[in-house]
Order: C-alpha cells, then structure tokens, then sequence
C-alpha cells in the first residue's frame, strides 16, 4: 500500500477513491474548484494543512461578509426547521 508523507515525515495511508455521496455541500466544493484539481485526495493527504487554509479562509470570509452570511445561515437554518415541523406533524397525523 502507497503512503503520503507530510511535511512533518509523518506516513499517511491513501484512503479509498471517493464516491460521490450526493451531498450539496460536496457539490457546492465540486463547483468553485477548477477541473482536475482533486480536492478530496488533498484533504486527506495533508489533512493540518487543510484545516490550516480552511480557518483563515473562514476568518477572512467572515470579518468581510460576516453579517450576509449569517443572514444566510439563519435562513437556512429556518427552512430546514421549517421541513422538519411539516414532516414531524404529516407523520403525527397519520
């Protein structure tokens, strides 16, 4: 079995191919990166340097947006409560 190494020499086994779950968020990701850049493999092999580059982008994101995204996730958030309420009570109607 191949390893990756870090830059810290620490083995990392490779994971098996990804399948595609259907997950929006998974989507989402697909869409702003640019074709033939394999996010997944990146992650899994240099998973600190991920988090690392996930966090900044997050702060940076919210110190300048950070007001309309929290507007958004609210909404969000409302819609799916929303969905569950609907379904919680068609199925305790029936």
């Amino acid at each position: 079995m191949s390893s990756t190494y870090e830059s810290d020499d620490e083995p990392i086994e490779e994971a098996e191919p990804f399948v595609d779950s259907g997950d929006p968020v998974d989507r989402f990701i697909d869409e702003l990166m640019p074709d033939g850049l394999e996010w997944r493999r990146m992650v899994r092999s240099y998973p600190r340097a991920s988090l690392a580059a996930a966090a900044v982008g997050g702060y940076l994101l919210g110190r300048n947006r950070g007001l309309a995204l929290l507007g958004a996730f609210t909404g969000f958030l409302m819609h799916q409560v929303g969905q569950n309420v609907e379904e919680f009570l068609a199925d305790w109607r029936e």
